[in-house]
């Protein structure tokens, strides 16, 4: 088990700098001038191809990660919704043509989290939630302190998830049927595993109104007192 994990990190590392190459010289073409129309086609099947490697290399880095007990959560205060524009920003080119809400309560909304990896968590929700509905279907994102937890959800208005499939969808390298091609089905295992790693928990259902809904917990007891703001 070892092994294999130093394995997948190790040719990942190596994928890195090829990638960067092919995607760093696109720019440099793009840069040159005015492009044709078929120039500019082709320039930008590259830079997508060369993102979509980028995404597939981060996932099997992060799996191997988890995987070998690597992962050293910094915990710290953070404000959720923070955490939920920088996952927006991150997700910007695959939420296109996709309305997205978020509905985060009033007040701070703190929790002890690492933000990078719940950054990358909720990306991969994101993500998950734009490649499996078709286009123009609303995605909302919502954040509210329940009694000492912090529970993030993300929903959409798509097909959902099977219910055979509930119990498996953050097992590593699982996928739905009739899922897109392109994905290797570690998104949702990462996204487990990193969340877990800071102490919280994580589950899928189908929502009321259908589409899939993806619950995040995280401890949010024993918030520091923030001072008060005072009138000027």
């Amino acid at each position: 088990s070892q092994l294999k994990s130093n394995f997948v990190s190790m040719v990942s590392h190596e994928f890195r700098t090829p990638i960067s190459a092919i995607v760093g010289a696109a720019g440099n073409l793009r840069a040159q001038g005015e492009l044709s129309p078929a120039q500019e086609r082709f320039i930008g099947e590259i830079e997508s191809a060369g993102a979509r490697l980028n995404r597939i290399v981060q996932s099997l880095l992060s799996a191997a990660r988890i995987q070998g007990g690597q992962l050293q959560p910094r915990l710290d205060w953070c404000e959720v919704r923070d955490v939920i524009n920088a996952s927006l920003r991150e997700s910007a080119e695959l939420l296109k043509g996709h309305p997205v809400e978020t509905k985060i309560a009033a007040g701070p909304q703190l929790a002890k989290m690492d933000f990078v990896l719940m950054q990358q968590a909720l990306s991969n929700l994101i993500a998950n939630a734009a490649t499996h509905t078709p286009p123009q279907t609303p995605i909302e994102i919502s954040a509210r302190i329940e009694g000492k937890e912090l529970l993030v959800q993300v929903s959409d208005h798509g097909p959902g998830l099977p219910a055979d499939a509930l119990e498996h969808v953050f097992d590593v390298f699982h996928r739905l049927p009739n899922s897109k091609p392109g994905g290797v089905g570690l998104g949702l295992a990462i996204v487990k595993g990193f969340v877990e790693a800071q102490g919280g928990r994580v589950s899928a259902a189908n929502g009321a109104n259908g589409g899939a809904l993806f619950n995040i917990w995280m401890p949010a007891a024993d918030n520091p007192e923030l001072p008060e703001e005072k009138d000027e």
